[in-house]
């Protein structure tokens, strides 16, 4: 057991409160748009405006909360706070009907909820040495993974027999547990401070890398938002469905992560994600296409490849390119996922509204092609300043 001499109490901790944090929100994103178009009436493109609205929020918070991380505020506060005001959202989502108060309780769930990952890893990174970090961060996105392979199968099949008002009362239950687990991390370590981390963030190879996990997340996004309601209202699909496909993409996902992980060091920073974007650009190919379950169910094996190789390295990526801000990194990959699902939301609702659900996919696909010239000139940006230096 020498191999885990490394493993504390603590660490279990981040991948409890990760795991947890996979549940609530598995919980609530893959059914609130069904709960949306289907209890409420809200036209495709209304929806895609609310999401949009929270995913707004959800980068002028998260990013002012890793700014101050960075510098004086303590993590434990800012995740407490964030999980505390996650639960008020959460539980006003599932209270009302009316379209303006859900905006604001959205803000409150979206925007608060997308600090605590962030913060878990940045916390997390500071528990362990650079040679583990990879590997802790790894499992607790295998952790996060893990907890997308059951609830969204568990939502849409309780869904009907609950409601969504109790599904609510259900996430917001999660959270409680995580504000009871918490830890407390001690204090912040604070980084040499000089031009040099600040200025890197806005080199071009940064932001072609932030512009790939953008294009990854629109593409996820609208497909976690449309795809059930493509299924079940254009192909007429049984409500339990959408759930067990997203569940199946989770379940091959976490080996993934793990792998990627554990054998990260043999490869180039980036070339996991090439392997990932090409994945993604036959996956959604593929669903333009298809209309049998069956194909579905393949399908996943590219999706799950898509996300579990970009996903599962992101953070470990963006840490290395800016080793001494921790907050702020793995705020960034947040910030290409949420600047994503604002792009994925709003063009997708468009599409949506005055076109096809399949319209959606096509659309992403386009999009990942973009991301794969992206990624290799980033790649080769990298192995020529390596040369350099």
């Amino acid at each position: 057991m020498k191999s885990l001499s490394w493993f504390r109490p603590i660490h279990f901790r981040f991948l409890l409160l990760t795991l947890f944090q996979g549940m609530a929100s598995a919980a609530v994103l893959p059914i609130l748009s069904t709960h949306l178009s289907l209890d409420l009436h809200i036209q495709p493109i209304f929806i895609g405006i609310f999401f949009a609205i929270n995913t707004v929020a959800g980068i002028a918070i998260s990013t002012w909360f890793a700014h101050h991380s960075d510098h004086h505020m303590k993590r434990t506060s800012i995740l407490r706070v964030a999980v505390l005001s996650t639960i008020i959202g959460v539980i006003g989502i599932g209270q009302t009907s009316n379209y303006a108060v859900l905006i604001v309780m959205g803000i409150l769930w979206s925007g608060m909820s997308a600090t605590i990952l962030p913060q878990l890893f940045a916390g997390s990174r500071e528990t362990v040495n650079s040679e583990r970090m990879v590997l802790l961060q790894s499992l607790m996105r295998a952790a996060f993974a893990f907890s997308w392979v059951i609830t969204p199968p568990l939502a849409f099949l309780l869904l009907p027999v609950l409601g969504f008002q109790t599904m609510m009362w259900l996430a917001a239950g999660v959270f409680g547990v995580m504000f009871i687990l918490i830890p407390d991390t001690g204090p912040i370590k604070h980084h040499s401070r000089s031009s040099t981390p600040d200025t890197r963030i806005l080199t071009p190879h940064i932001l072609a890398i932030f512009a790939v996990f953008m294009i990854i997340n629109m593409a996820n996004s609208t497909y976690i938002v449309y795809m059930p309601l493509y299924l079940l209202n254009d192909l007429k699909m049984p409500t339990f469905i959408p759930g067990l496909l997203m569940g199946l993409a989770a379940a091959i996902e976490m080996p993934l992560m793990i792998a990627m992980g554990a054998l990260s060091h043999r490869w180039r920073l980036l070339a996991p994600v090439q392997v990932a974007v090409v994945a993604g650009i036959l996956f959604y190919f593929g669903m333009t296409l298809s209309d049998r379950l069956s194909m579905f169910l393949i399908l996943q094996l590219l999706n799950a490849t898509l996300i579990g190789l970009s996903a599962g390295l992101g953070t470990s990526i963006f840490q290395s390119l800016l080793p001494n801000r921790p907050g702020m990194a793995a705020t960034l990959l947040g910030n290409a996922f949420k600047t994503g699902s604002l792009a994925g939301a709003t063009i997708g609702a468009l599409i949506a509204q005055f076109g096809q659900y399949r319209g959606v996919f096509l659309f992403s696909t386009l999009g990942l092609c973009l991301a794969l010239f992206l990624v290799c000139w980033a790649d080769r940006q990298i192995r020529v300043i390596n040369k350099l230096t």
